[in-house]
């Protein structure tokens, strides 16, 4: 448990933080490209401008984490909780969110071209783009 953590700009390339509690956690700019997340409790975690590309966060509980401003996020969330995330303007392209919870998210201009949304919950998602 690293609730409350100040890891700002901290590298965690490909590190394996799996199931990890990381609650109100502030992790502005920190590199998680890589990084193994699966299970991991993010609620309240702030990450502006941090890097996840390639990041697994299979199963992770990210609450209504911010991932705007046009975030690119080509990312594995499959079976993510993501209720209430905002993710206006995120760039969500190729990204895995089979199975991911996104109960009432807001996508406005979010990006998901190509993205997996099979068996995604999108009950009372807000501003969800037409093609998707």
């Amino acid at each position: 448990r690293l609730p409350a953590l100040s890891a700002k700009g901290t590298c965690f390339v490909g590190m394996d933080l799996r199931g990890v509690a990381l609650q109100g956690a502030c992790l502005d700019g920190a590199d998680l490209r890589g990084a193994d997340l699966r299970g991991a409790d993010l609620r309240g975690v702030r990450m502006s401008r941090a890097n996840l590309s390639n990041a697994d966060l299979r199963q992770a509980d990210l609450g209504a984490l911010p991932l705007g401003a046009g975030r690119t996020m080509p990312a594995t969330l499959s079976n993510s909780r993501l209720r209430y995330a905002r993710l206006d303007n995120a760039n969500l392209a190729q990204a895995n969110l089979s199975g991911a919870d996104l109960s009432g998210a807001e996508l406005h201009h979010a990006v998901l071209d190509d993205a997996d949304l099979a068996t995604t919950r999108l009950d009372r998602v807000v501003g969800l783009p037409q093609a998707a």
